[in-house]
């Protein structure tokens, strides 16, 4: 009997790792996924794929709040050689990508957030996604 739960636990040991890391696909689908609630104007849902310490302090505590300004302020960007970030209105956003993404570990990879306006300016920004505890893909932007 001990053979047999140690020959099970060997098996599924892979993967449960597996299904604890960042893969390329999933951060793409999460990306999409957020994109359409964006271009939805659907903000409270939208806070939902941020990790939760991020949100907190951006968010709740130096924004005090300010859905619209921290979903507009995480998507602002610095259009193609430019050095100066252009803070996007919502209903300027066309497409929301995540390109170049660079996986460091299991739990975190740093991309590129690309948002093409209707006007056909680019804005890219780095931003760091993370797995979180709850093993949800979220996204990190900057803090301050």
């Amino acid at each position: 009997m001990k053979k047999n739960i140690i020959i099970l636990i060997i098996l599924l040991f892979p993967t449960i790792l597996i299904s604890q890391s960042l893969s390329k696909s999933d951060i793409k689908k999460t990306a999409k996924e957020f994109e359409r609630t964006i271009l939805k104007n659907d903000f409270k849902s939208a806070l939902n794929f941020f990790d939760q310490e991020y949100r907190q302090t951006q968010h709740d505590n130096f924004l005090s709040g300010n859905t619209n300004q921290f979903i507009t302020e995480f998507l602002a960007g610095a259009p193609k050689g430019e050095a100066i970030f252009r803070t996007p209105k919502i209903e300027e956003i066309k497409s929301i990508k995540i390109k170049e993404i660079k996986i460091s570990d299991d739990n975190t990879a740093e991309s590129i957030l690309q948002v093409k306006l209707t006007d056909g300016t680019i804005l890219k920004s780095n931003i760091l996604i993370v797995l979180d505890s709850q093993n949800r893909i979220c996204f990190v932007g900057a803090v301050g």
